[in-house]
């Protein structure tokens, strides 16, 4: 199997990368960089520098692949990254590689509630890559997840820091929407599977525990033996800091619909189809907070 990976550098890219640099099955793998280089290194990797959203760059691919996986993504705009360009534009170019290099398939990692018409720009772009995918002609498998977890994630190296250097835990609003934790591990195994055994379609990629948010902090309190309070933050406060100080804000308003919105899987469930049981709430949150 020959792969070309757009997003290999990111926290779920490289997990991938990772999965399958030592899989016999996988005998070719192309990597799109920009500024970072892959975590690991193997004889297998062909490393092309450039960026998806330039088309131009993406050129300098040579030689033939059958599956195109994308991870790109970012959950805020900068003045270089915008949603349209990154998520929309780039899926749009990387569907022109995949015909060209003769590609038969292509994953992309969407995100859970990505079709519940949530209006924040994030979703709307995602679901737009969808619909581009979904018309292109090729084989696909979407994959929607909920917060994705790891030791190296983002989110939980924040989460971390705050409740280790702050006095009280901080929540927004009553923290009863709705969350499904998968991890990092889980889901880039279901995608090496769903290569191999050519699934596609859309699918969730959810952990088997739906929780509370407030349920799911107080799961990580007990991983790092805390005990320190909760604290609702107000959702007034949190949306006048969003229009105050915009992209100083902690949360902007698009993340605060999203986060009100839930993170649950509706669809058809990846790990079923795939044969693999994904990790439940309890080990999830040991093994992405207790290292």
């Amino acid at each position: 199997m020959k792969v070309f990976v757009a997003g290999g550098t990111g926290f779920i890219g490289s997990h991938f990368l990772k999965n399958i640099a030592y899989d016999d099955n996988f005998e070719k793998i192309g990597i799109c960089v920009n500024k970072r280089k892959p975590r690991i290194l193997s004889e297998k990797f062909e490393i092309y520098k450039g960026c998806r959203i330039d088309s131009k760059s993406l050129f300098q691919v040579d030689g033939n692949y059958d599956y195109i996986v994308d991870f790109v993504g970012i959950i805020r705009e900068t003045r270089d990254k915008k949603f349209e360009n990154v998520h929309h534009r780039g899926v749009v170019n990387l569907i022109e590689l995949a015909k060209r290099v003769g590609a038969v398939g292509f994953v992309y990692i969407s995100a859970a509630g990505v079709d519940k018409g949530i209006d924040a720009a994030y979703m709307r772009t995602k679901f737009l890559a969808e619909q581009e995918i979904v018309g292109s002609g090729l084989e696909y498998l979407i994959l929607r997840p909920s917060f994705v977890l790891g030791p190296d994630g983002d989110f939980a190296k924040m989460l971390k820091k705050m409740i280790k250097f702050l006095p009280f835990i901080p929540v927004i609003g009553d923290g009863n929407y709705q969350v499904q934790p998968v991890f990092v591990g889980d889901l880039v195994e279901a995608i090496r599977r769903g290569i191999l055994e050519g699934v596609s379609g859309i699918y969730g990629v959810c952990g088997p525990d739906r929780v509370t948010y407030n349920e799911f902090i107080m799961a990580v309190k007990k991983a790092l033996g805390s005990k320190k309070p909760i604290f609702h933050v107000p959702v007034g406060f949190m949306k006048l800091s969003a229009k105050l100080l915009g992209p100083l804000s902690p949360a902007n308003e698009d993340q605060l619909k999203m986060l009100f919105a839930g993170s649950t899987c509706e669809e058809a469930d990846i790990f079923s189809k795939v044969g693999l049981n994904p990790k439940p709430l309890p080990e999830i949150v040991n093994l992405s907070f207790s290292s």
